[in-house]
């Protein structure tokens, strides 16, 4: 059974990571906890609506639901609860429009994907079950990413129609 981490602000794109979570606990068999991340203790009972709301929509499929929340940066928050359980796959939204002082920032989606130790789905506009899978692997780690993907989420990789890996090389160097 896949163990999802799925970060839900109540926002549009937070939604579409609910929604690709609905897609593959019904591809597979899925335990989630929806991660809430709020900046101040007295946004508690927001957050609480919005954990209520995220379970609405995922509890007739999801076996075991959980839910977290956690006071902080978001991406902090995100990566340190992620790091702390036995997640198989994180799942975020990411936000279509960021504004200048985001951009030269970063998203928080990619400040989460460059910190986090699990993998991380992106989804973005529209969820659908995942049917092709592109893994993109330098070869630098090991072991690599194809043997991680293929020993964490092999219930994911079962089902998905197209399984497309590329090794990505530096110019400058030929790694394993």
């Amino acid at each position: 059974m896949m163990h999802l981490l799925v970060a839900s602000g109540g926002s549009t794109h937070s939604h579409i990571a609910l929604q690709q979570c609905l897609a593959i606990a019904e591809m597979v068999a899925v335990e989630a906890t929806i991660l809430t991340v709020i900046e101040h203790e007295e946004d508690q009972s927001e957050a609480e609506d919005l954990i209520s709301a995220a379970s609405a929509i995922l509890s007739p499929v999801v076996h075991a639901l959980r839910s977290k929340i956690r006071v902080g940066q978001p991406d902090t928050e995100i990566v340190a609860e992620a790091a702390s359980d036995k997640y198989d796959l994180l799942i975020l939204g990411e936000k279509s429009q960021h504004s200048l002082l985001t951009r030269l920032m970063g998203p928080t989606a990619q400040r989460v994907i460059a910190q986090s130790e699990r993998p991380v789905l992106l989804a973005k506009l529209n969820a659908h079950a995942p049917q092709r899978i592109l893994i993109c692997d330098g070869g630098a780690q090991t072991p690599n990413l194809p043997e991680r993907l293929g020993a964490q989420l092999p219930e994911l990789l079962a089902v998905a129609e197209d399984v497309t890996v590329l090794h990505v090389m530096s110019q400058i160097s030929a790694a394993p």
